[in-house]
C-alpha cells in the first residue's frame, strides 16, 4: 500500500469512528487496478454473489406470482363493473316503466312489486334490456300468470 492509500484509509476509519460506523473499506479501496486486495477474501464474495442471486431468482418468482394475481384480479374487476352496469340498466328501466305508468294515470304506489312474495308465487316477472352497438337501451318487461300444477 501507499502512503496515500493508508492515510485515505485511516481518514474513512477516523470519519467511521465519529459516526459510530464499522471500519469498512469502500469499494475503491478493495480493488486495486482490477485485483482483488487481500482485505476480502474471494470466498466472501462469492459466498455474497451466491446469495445475491439467489435473492434475484426469488424476486423473479415474488413478481411473476404478482403478474398472474393481477390479472386475475383485474378479470374480477372487469366482471364487477359487468354486473354494476346491468343492475344501473336493470334500475333505470324499471324507473323510466313506473314514469311511463304514471303519465298512463296508473298508480304505482299501491301496486305490488316483484319482491313481495305473494306476487312473485301468482305471477312470473322477466326483465330482458338490450344494449345496442351505438349505445341506446332497449327494455322489455313481462308480467305473467304462473300456471297452476295439477297433481
Amino acid at each position: 500500500m501507499t502512503y496515500l492509500e493508508v492515510k485515505m484509509k485511516n481518514n474513512i476509519n477516523e470519519k467511521n469512528n465519529d459516526y459510530g460506523l464499522p471500519n469498512k473499506p469502500r469499494k475503491d479501496q478493495i480493488y486495486q487496478s482490477g485485483k482483488l486486495k487481500g482485505n476480502i477474501k474471494y470466498g466472501l464474495l462469492s459466498r455474497v454473489c451466491d446469495a445475491q442471486l439467489e435473492c434475484i431468482k426469488d424476486h423473479k418468482v415474488s413478481i411473476d406470482h404478482l403478474l398472474e394475481v393481477s390479472e386475475f384480479l383485474l378479470k374480477q374487476n372487469q366482471e364487477i363493473w359487468k354486473e354494476r352496469n346491468d343492475a344501473v340498466r336493470a334500475y333505470n328501466g324499471l324507473i323510466q316503466l313506473k314514469k311511463s305508468a304514471e303519465q298512463l294515470g296508473i298508480d304505482t304506489n299501491s301496486m305490488p312489486t316483484p319482491e313481495q312474495k305473494e306476487f312473485m308465487e301468482k305471477y312470473q316477472f322477466v326483465q330482458k334490456i338490450t344494449v345496442t352497438e351505438n349505445g341506446k337501451t332497449f327494455y322489455r318487461y313481462q308480467l305473467t300468470p304462473k300456471k297452476k300444477r295439477e297433481h
